[in-house]
């Protein structure tokens, strides 16, 4: 048993040096962390309904369409898409009837607030575009 102590000893010291409060803290990476997003816009075919997340200029968002008064023979639309970009920004996706590319726009207005603005182009031959409000958290 004194043997098992005497072999464990310094294991258990080296455990106490990592544990003392004189080491610095180490922190969790600072700057910019994933942001969610959410922005509705409107168009002359649709309403956009816009979800979601940031990390460092790369997103991934949902978009949700859905037909308006003006338009109602059209169905709605949903893609997901992925882009890159902060202030213009583009980027790829699919839709539930082939593919979307999109170009856009987006100012800060106040701290979590934003304007957007943005050209989807499906690969059926469509064309959208939506400006409205968004936010992020």
């Amino acid at each position: 048993m004194k043997l098992l102590f005497a072999l464990l000893m310094p294991l258990a010291l080296i455990g106490q040096s990592y544990c003392s409060p004189y080491h610095n803290t180490k922190s969790v990476r600072g700057g910019e962390q994933v942001q969610l997003t959410g922005s509705f816009a409107f168009c002359i075919h649709y309403n956009a309904a816009t979800f979601g997340m940031q990390y460092d200029g790369f997103f991934l968002d949902v978009v949700l369409m859905n037909r308006t008064k003006r338009m109602a023979m059209m169905p709605g639309e949903q893609y997901g898409i992925i882009g890159y970009g902060k202030t213009i920004h583009g980027g790829f996706g699919i839709t539930n009837n082939g593919g979307v590319g999109l170009i856009g726009y987006k100012k800060t207005m106040l701290k979590n607030m934003f304007i957007t603005g943005r050209l989807y182009q499906t690969t059926q031959p469509m064309r959208h575009i939506a400006v409205g409000l968004g936010f992020q958290i």
